[in-house]
């Protein structure tokens, strides 16, 4: 190799130096990946994971990651700005599975039939005897506290606070200051997180063995619909919206599709 090669090899190493040195990076030294974007109440988030710690963080815009600011959220994509250039990060699609090959067909040939003829009439086959296994009822789940207050209505028929009336309550009343954590019962998948008339903002989680638990009456939802969460974690945060007396957060357990009482889970909810 000449000095004249060697000479330019060194120029362009320190050039690449330089352009580290002077803010130069790349949006894919950061190596993050985009989970998902929320939209509520007209705000906008970014549900966005660190490749090298698998810590997902949400994140809203003009917060900065790194060098990189956060210029838009959107639908599947995220911008961000640095030293006057603008960089994408978008959500990566799902590769599609392809169907397993059929298998392999059959061939059974004369002497493979014979030998799995049926025995003889004539001869007797001794038959083990028939084992019936009871079902075997899945353990009962841990449910922790959702939130903690003072139990103000419990589960069962009541007085409706607002018709009048014996009414069937299928869940508990949980009463905090405004704005008061709301955490996850269980882990589980958040199968809705929406606004209904009756139960205002409301989050139902999916568990396993056919459990769901279901969060009504927020002032805000944390989380969105698809979205794992464990127990513990904060969904969302107490309010009065929907039908409502006051600030409360009304609990429900259901097997099955079926309201449980929540007292014969968590202690605390038992009256």
């Amino acid at each position: 190799m000449t000095r004249t090669r060697i000479a330019l090899l060194n120029i362009v190493a320190c050039l690449a130096l330089a352009a580290r040195a002077w803010g130069g990076s790349s949006l894919d030294d950061l190596n993050l990946r985009l989970v998902g974007s929320l939209f509520f109440q007209g705000e906008a988030s970014a549900l966005i994971e660190d490749g090298k710690t698998g810590k997902q963080t949400f994140y809203e815009i003009n917060q900065r990651i790194g060098d990189f600011t956060i210029t838009d959220i959107q639908t599947g994509k995220v911008l961000f700005e640095n030293g006057g250039k603008s960089y994408a990060l978008a959500m990566a699609s799902m590769p599609e599975l392809e169907p397993p090959p059929p298998p392999d067909p059959v061939h059974y040939s004369a002497r493979s039939l014979k030998s799995i003829a049926p025995p003889s009439i004539n001869k007797p086959v001794a038959r083990p005897p028939v084992l019936i296994a009871k079902p075997v009822e899945p353990p009962k789940p841990f449910f922790a506290l959702p939130m903690g207050g003072d139990v103000r209505s419990g589960f069962g028929y009541r007085k409706h606070p607002m018709g009048g009336g014996t009414k069937f309550h299928s869940g508990v009343d949980i009463a905090a200051p405004h704005g008061t954590s709301i955490r996850a019962a269980a882990e589980g998948v958040v199968a809705e997180a929406t606004y209904d008339r009756w139960f205002g903002y409301y989050i139902l989680i999916r568990h396993k063995n056919g459990y769901s638990t279901k969060y009504a009456h927020l002032s805000r939802i944390k989380v969105r619909k698809g979205q794992y969460v464990s127990q513990g974690e904060t969904i969302g945060y107490e309010g009065a919206t929907g039908q409502s007396t006051g600030p409360h957060l009304h609990f429900e357990i259901h097997k099955d599709g079926v309201s449980k009482d929540p007292g014969i889970y968590i202690s605390a909810l038992d009256r």
